[in-house]
């Protein structure tokens, strides 16, 4: 969330504390969100932003009151359409950016819900799953279309965008995955008992 947004922040408020924040906002996302029926609330995004930014759901209720309403209206949106997962990150990423401004903290709410909603639906590999990484090495680009899309209202160049660099994400994650694989070959042997394992099994089935 913080490479994507930049490493200084702000003036006032210390990266190192942001970054803090975005690990306990992840974690509960990881905890309480992943493949879950529950739908996303406005109280839940006041909540993960407060725990990303010093703990207190306060703190996110005054960070999105200008936008309650918006974000309200999108939520029912979400609700009410059936799209897939990656399609509504994006529009949840775009939406959320837009209505809470251009600030690199802005920015890292947007992501924070993308993370949300992918794992509301399973969709995030287990937390392998890293977009932002994509995003962050093509910064140019991504500032591009993102603007572009919020300025004209057209969410068409930004969706295929978010899920080109989703696919570029997703086989990054599958050759990961394929390099830490871990392949057994036993011999038949090994699921042989010996004459010690037999007499213990015969002393615990008497």
């Amino acid at each position: 969330l913080t490479v994507l947004s930049g490493t200084k922040l702000t003036r006032t408020v210390p990266s190192l504390f942001l970054v803090v924040g975005a690990k306990n906002a992840l974690d509960e996302i990881c905890q309480n969100w992943l493949v879950t029926q529950k739908s996303i609330s406005i109280q839940t995004i006041e909540s993960l932003i407060g725990l990303m930014f010093g703990g207190s759901t306060s703190i996110g209720r005054r960070m999105i009151r200008a936008a309650e309403g918006d974000i309200r209206k999108l939520l029912e949106y979400m609700d009410a359409k059936e799209e897939h997962p990656l399609v509504q990150a994006a529009i949840f990423f775009l939406q959320t950016r837009s209505l809470t401004g251009s600030s690199p903290e802005a920015t890292m709410i947007a992501c924070l819900l993308f993370e949300l909603v992918l794992s509301k639906y399973g969709a995030d590999c287990r937390g392998l799953f890293a977009v932002e990484l994509v995003w962050s090495h093509d910064k140019e680009s991504f500032q591009k279309v993102t603007q572009s899309a919020m300025a004209s209202g057209n969410f068409t160049p930004w969706l295929e965008y978010a899920l080109q660099t989703s696919v570029t994400e997703l086989e990054r994650v599958k050759e990961k995955l394929a390099e830490v694989a871990v392949h057994y070959e036993l011999p038949a042997s090994f699921f042989q008992l010996n004459d010690r394992q037999k007499a213990t099994l015969s002393i615990l089935d008497n």
